[in-house]
């Protein structure tokens, strides 16, 4: 059904543009030049940005998520090269005047970069019911202008607003370095910096209107799913929560609530803290907490029911989490951001990987279980079931992970989070 919604949805992003390019913008000299103020500073800072955005790529360990999967992998290179020579070879194109390079970066956004977005739209962090259909947007007017490059034989305007529009992702990146220097708009930065990427890049290509025709798709979007996957209230409310490589756990919500509720001074990661906690939450004196006790502390501190439903599946007891389960799921989420320890940073791979390991087998057990990465996956933004998959492609029969498991089969894991741990 989804499906269904993701293919209306670009029909329908396509009608609109056609509609207002050919009709309303009616372009009258596609061989001329863009020789005005607002083309040279829009795409100077562009190129500006490309520079910071490959060093970043080069020295920084992607995404988890990104290389979880053979497919995910694949695409996420389709991206990063096509991306890259339809820039390079667009500067050159534009330069030179040259329709067959021209036709080249058409045919480069067309086939591969377009493809590769699309696929990799529905993971989008930020609020999901704002960025994946701006997402989608945006690479549906990617894709019309590259087909008019091609079918135009490589006219200069089509090569312009095909340039400009892949540009959405650099903007991306300076608003976010702007808002996080400027510590505003906290906690919504990946949605708000999208918002303002598009209104740039829609406002260059279609005037004024391009903020409105972001807001009118965003509008429709949310219509079809509503009409056609029908989601619960909580579903509805999941989509514009902001999904960002933080904790699933707010700790400054938890620590306020423990402040309020024990009376006590907050001291994160402590067993006693957790002892208390559970003792506080297990009302019945059982030794068990249930899902519905659990489920009213986990919005207490802002964690959705998925995951405390996540939880719950790896248990048989009917009875609920004793404290020892508390101790290593619900208390550790909030504990999992990867904190900076004391010594040097390592200087080979096996050294990182070690590093990581450690960090994570907190009771020094040489071995980490299942689930344990699967909570740090979920603290990095994947889906529960997508990180159960991952873990059950790589886990061995026992469950567990011992180190040489670890450092062989996990490294998008542990080369991120050595990152992260030092960043």
């Amino acid at each position: 059904m989804y499906r269904i919604i993701q293919i209306i949805f670009t029909i329908l992003t396509v009608i609109i543009i056609h509609f207002f390019v050919e009709i309303i913008m009616n372009p009258a000299d596609l061989e001329v030049k863009s020789n005005d103020f607002p083309f040279y500073f829009l795409c100077g800072f562009a190129v500006l940005s490309n520079i910071g955005i490959i060093y970043y790529h080069a020295t920084t360990p992607p995404h988890p998520k990104f290389l979880m999967t053979k497919i995910r992998k694949f695409w996420v290179r389709v991206h990063a090269i096509s991306g890259s020579l339809e820039l390079i070879i667009g500067i050159i194109a534009w330069s030179l005047n040259h329709e067959f390079l021209a036709m080249i970066v058409g045919f480069t956004a067309l086939f591969f970069h377009v493809p590769s977005a699309f696929f990799q739209s529905k993971g989008s962090f930020g609020a999901k019911g704002i960025t994946v259909p701006s997402y989608y947007m945006i690479v549906t007017i990617h894709a019309y202008f590259a087909f008019r490059l091609i079918t135009s034989g490589g006219q200069i305007y089509w090569l312009e607003q095909t340039w400009i529009t892949l540009q959405a992702y650099a903007y991306m990146r300076i608003f976010m370095v702007l808002l996080e220097n400027l510590k505003v708009f906290k906690g919504s930065h990946y949605t708000v910096t999208e918002l303002f990427a598009g209104a740039v890049i829609t406002s260059y290509l279609f005037g004024g209107f391009g903020p409105i025709l972001i807001v009118i798709g965003i509008l429709i979007y949310l219509a079809m799913y509503k009409l056609l996957m029908k989601p619960s209230k909580e579903e509805m409310e999941n989509l514009f929560e902001e999904k960002e490589r933080e904790s699933l756990i707010d700790t400054d919500t938890r620590n306020f609530w423990i402040s309020n509720n024990l009376e006590i001074n907050v001291s994160n990661g402590d067993e006693d803290m957790a002892e208390k906690i559970f003792s506080k939450l297990d009302k019945d004196d059982s030794g068990y907490l249930s899902y519905d006790e659990v489920v009213q502390v986990s919005r207490d501190w802002g964690l959705k029911e998925k995951y405390v439903e996540a939880t719950f599946t790896r248990f048989e007891s009917s009875k609920g989490l004793n404290l020892n389960d508390f101790k290593n799921t619900l208390w550790r989420m909030g504990n999992y951001k990867l904190i900076k320890e004391n010594g040097t940073e390592a200087n080979n791979p096996k050294e990182k990987a070690t590093t990581v390991f450690k960090h994570l087998d907190l009771d020094s057990s040489g071995y980490l279980e299942i689930f344990e990465i699967e909570l740090l996956l979920m603290e990095w933004g994947l889906e529960p079931k997508e990180a159960k998959e991952y873990m059950l492609k790589y886990a061995g029969s026992d469950k567990k992970i011992d180190f040489d498991e670890f450092f062989t089969q996990m490294k998008p894991i542990w080369s991120f989070g050595f990152q992260q741990l030092y960043s």
